[in-house]
């Protein structure tokens, strides 16, 4: 059986690691599989590697040309890096068939090909799976270059104050995170909300994603002065005359980039999940064969927007829920969101709507 794994995905992926299989036309029923063999040459068309899965399939229900969902399980190590499977030593394994293995020396009794060392085939490391520092996915917000979270903190006064630390993020780990520096065990991070804390620090001119250092207020994200709060309500106007016009960002199709977003947002909106991911998919190849264009003329925030948008939305694509596509919805939205209030949005009035309910009430753009 073959897959196809995304290029984020590589570091993730070994030979001999367990897969879980949910069959379109079986649904309800789940087969096991085994990675055998990972294609060296990446698809640049489709940014996608070929993953081949060796799947039991006695009873043939199985059939040629079915559409297959695969969970790889991939245990960590502390670092955040992906384990390897821990064979006893002096293990051997047959490269055909990963689940046949002998204590030494021997032939596969499948192909009867010449089993290996273990170690030959990159299944024993100085890794094994541990217990790495993750947060929620939710609480890191990216640009593709750049990652912060929003750490929370209480004054002495008792009041909670919130300060934007930048990470480096690491491996996904279903709904988690893995964060490889700038964040400590025990700290508490928001999960829920973190776009609208960071959106509130760009309109004041504090550090926030777009402005590691805090740069005073940025005349693209609201009404008022430098130095006082934002007008109340600014961001339910119906029309922006502070926004760039659409060319800001030459040679580059805003109005086909929202289309591609209203498609999954459509899709949500009627809880239609397969649509959902299918849209995401198209929004991320579409966007990624821009952001391999050249833009001469873009500022140089414009090349990081593009890698958020492509991120959220492949990570729309990898959930496995409607509640995690909805939560990936949520930040690919602020990304989009920060790229129309720089750049310009296609022709007529834009309206940034809140929904009061969204995420059990805590709110959502």
């Amino acid at each position: 059986m073959e897959l196809n794994a995304f290029e984020s995905d590589l570091g993730l992926l070994r030979f001999g690691q367990t897969a879980r299989l949910a069959i379109a036309a079986l649904p309800g029923e789940e087969f096991d599989g085994v990675v055998s063999f990972i294609d060296p040459v990446m698809d640049e068309a489709t940014r996608s590697v070929r993953v081949r899965l060796d799947v039991a399939n006695p009873q043939y229900r199985l059939k040629p040309g079915m559409l297959v969902r695969a969970d790889i399980l991939v245990p960590l190590a502390d670092d955040g890096s992906a384990a390897a499977h821990d064979y006893p030593d002096g293990t051997h394994v047959c490269p055909m068939h990963p689940t046949e293995t002998a204590p030494g020396p021997a032939d596969c009794p499948v192909c009867d090909m010449a089993m290996v060392p273990a170690e030959n085939l990159d299944l024993i490391e100085a890794r094994p799976a541990g217990e790495p520092l993750v947060v929620p996915e939710s609480a890191v917000l990216s640009t593709g270059r750049r990652s912060l979270v929003y750490v929370a903190a209480t004054d002495g006064d008792g009041t909670t104050r919130y300060e934007a630390r930048e990470v480096t993020p690491g491996l996904p780990a279903g709904p988690f995170r893995v964060i490889l520096s700038g964040l400590d065990a025990g700290e508490v991070v928001v999960a829920s909300g973190a776009f609208q804390i960071d959106s509130a620090m760009q309109i004041q001119g504090k550090a926030s994603l777009m402005q590691a250092g805090g740069a005073g207020r940025d005349p693209f994200f609201g009404p008022g002065g430098h130095d006082g709060d934002p007008a109340p309500g600014w961001y339910a106007a119906a029309e922006r005359t502070e926004w760039r016009p659409a060319d800001a960002v030459p040679g580059f199709d805003m109005e086909t980039l929202v289309a591609r977003y209203l498609e999954v947002a459509d899709a949500l909106a009627a809880d239609d999940g397969d649509a959902a991911h299918m849209g995401a998919v198209k929004l991320a190849g579409w966007v990624g064969q821009f952001g391999r264009a050249s833009g001469a003329d873009w500022d140089d925030a414009f090349p990081d927007l593009l890698a958020g948008l492509q991120e959220q939305s492949a990570r729309l694509d990898r959930a496995d829920s409607l509640g995690g596509q909805r939560l990936a919805f949520r930040d690919l939205s602020g990304v989009l969101t920060t790229v129309l209030r720089r750049y310009g949005a296609p022709a007529g009035p834009v309206r940034s709507i809140f929904c009061p309910m969204a995420f059990d009430e805590a709110g959502a753009f």
